[in-house]
């Protein structure tokens, strides 16, 4: 099982770092396109020989797939990703896909607001199905929150979400969790006010709209500290932004602080992609190969 060691994830007492990419919601690979998990997960081991997979769930597929009443969608789509991915010999990061205002009551594919934020009846029920189904996983890593977008308080996301999640998964596993800041990639205030729960790491994203001024210093800092794994970023001239030289210099700076990385999506839709289509690499693939992930 994961364990937190200083400023160190270990796996089974030896330190490990993630390295990996994530795959799209597998309802919607599954649902909506030809493009399979199986394929998406073999394609990223052989193109970049990954060890982590992550494996995000939309909000929108809980309550299309009415999972508050039936297995359905954990038996016919996440499980046996789960379960590909493990037999692979692959960690797995299994990760609530919410990008919203982490304090609003929902708004469900109202417009453009396409994320349900609902604490109570949401992220708790999550936590607790998913801890419960998938706590006996020694490879398994649960990431409670994809992306908080604001307020911008750590401190209150801390205490109205992260501690009242922790809670629900510690009742039924002691597996890894990962927490994301309500800015992502703004991780100073860490140094003083940290999580007080065992086996606790912190992931980010590193898009380029988020790269702000004193960026790499607040990462070498927390990361002689506490665990990071950066779980999202990569680039995407029509919609991401960024380019090659921005994935260098994220690149690098993260591979000589020594913490994970998760990178893009092994998809052809989701941005920033992996795939320009189901057989040929998009240009930041390409990137990652040329750098052996």
């Amino acid at each position: 099982m994961f364990n937190v060691k200083n400023n160190w994830i270990t796996y089974k007492n030896t330190p490990v770092i993630l390295n990996g990419v994530s795959v799209a919601d597998i309802g919607h690979i599954t649902g909506h396109r030809d493009f399979s998990y199986e394929k998406a997960i073999d394609l990223a081991v052989k193109e970049f020989h990954i060890n982590t997979l992550r494996i995000p769930v939309l909000p929108e597929s809980k309550i299309e797939n009415d999972w508050y009443k039936s297995n359905e969608y954990f038996e016919s789509r996440l499980d046996p990703a789960v379960k590909y991915a493990t037999e692979l010999g692959l960690y797995v990061i299994i990760e609530s896909h919410h990008i919203c205002e982490f304090y609003k009551r929902p708004h469900f594919w109202n417009n453009n607001d396409r994320y349900n934020c609902d604490l109570k009846h949401d992220l708790m029920y999550f936590w607790d199905t998913v801890s419960k189904r998938y706590g006996s996983y020694e490879n398994v890593i649960f990431e409670l929150f994809n992306e908080p977008t604001g307020p911008d308080d750590w401190h209150r996301f801390k205490m109205k979400v992260v501690n009242i999640v922790i809670n629900v998964v510690r009742n039924n596993s002691q597996n890894l969790i990962l927490v994301s800041l309500p800015s992502s990639s703004d991780i100073s205030e860490l140094m003083t006010d940290p999580v007080f729960n065992k086996n606790v790491a912190y992931s980010t994203h590193l898009y380029p709209k988020f790269l702000k001024s004193h960026w790499k210093e607040n990462y070498k800092k927390i990361s002689e500290v506490y665990p990071l794994v950066v779980v999202e970023w990569g680039f995407s001239e029509e919609v991401i932004g960024g380019n090659s030289d921005y994935a260098e210099e994220v690149h690098s700076f993260v591979k000589e602080l020594g913490i994970g990385l998760i990178s893009g999506f092994m998809d052809t839709k989701w941005e920033p992609k992996l795939m320009k289509n189901e057989s040929d690499l998009s240009n930041f693939g390409n990137f990652l190969k040329n750098k052996n992930l």
